[in-house]
């Protein structure tokens, strides 16, 4: 062992934490450690023993009252509330630098409809809920449509233009193809 290196017994570590119970620490001790934490970062094995050692410990009802607290952010004033809603305001639909002439919401209504809702189930179960790519059957599936969305209004909803891929299979494919302009050539050659 190398000279000045202690090694605590059990015993000892008990003891000391028996001794800090209730301790109150300072706001300059807690900065200092917070300063002296900064850009450390623990590795995947520390965070795995640490996730570990603190499976089964019960947390009180206060206590994860702290935790939910803590963790929803700050609380602003009834001032800054009214400033940030103002900010907002004017970022909010056609004002904002992102405004592309109310296609999400049109988008969105078509998805979320029921003749949608429709089109995906029936082309999960012309598939057999199997992956096309990958020959997975179940799990999280994407209803893929062979002509784009966006381009062929027509046939948005015809089971005909769509192809079923798993979750993943579907990130490859539009990370090989893209997204605009897919077409049935794409779809032959990805499932192979």
């Amino acid at each position: 062992m190398p000279q000045g290196v202690y090694i605590k017994t059990e015993e000892h570590k008990r003891k000391i934490g028996e001794a800090h119970k209730g301790k109150k620490h300072s706001k300059e001790w807690k900065e200092n450690i917070s300063k002296g934490h900064k850009g450390l970062h623990h590795s995947e094995e520390h965070k795995r023993k640490i996730g570990e050692a603190l499976k089964g410990i019960p947390i009180s009802e206060e206590r994860r009252e702290k935790l939910i607290k803590a963790n929803t952010g700050s609380h602003h004033s009834a001032e800054t509330r009214e400033k940030l809603s103002k900010s907002r305001a004017r970022r909010v639909g056609v004002k904002s630098p992102n405004w592309k002439g109310g296609v999400t919401t049109e988008n969105n209504s078509i998805r979320s409809s029921i003749e949608y809702g429709l089109w995906r189930e029936s082309v999960f179960a012309r598939d057999n809920w199997t992956c096309q790519k990958c020959k997975q059957k179940g799990g999280i599936l994407n209803a893929h449509h062979v002509k784009t969305f966006a381009q062929c209004h027509e046939l948005r909803t015809s089971i005909q233009n769509g192809v079923t891929f798993c979750k993943e299979c579907h990130k490859k494919f539009h990370k090989k193809y893209g997204r605009r302009d897919n077409n049935e050539e794409q779809i032959n050659c990805f499932t192979g």
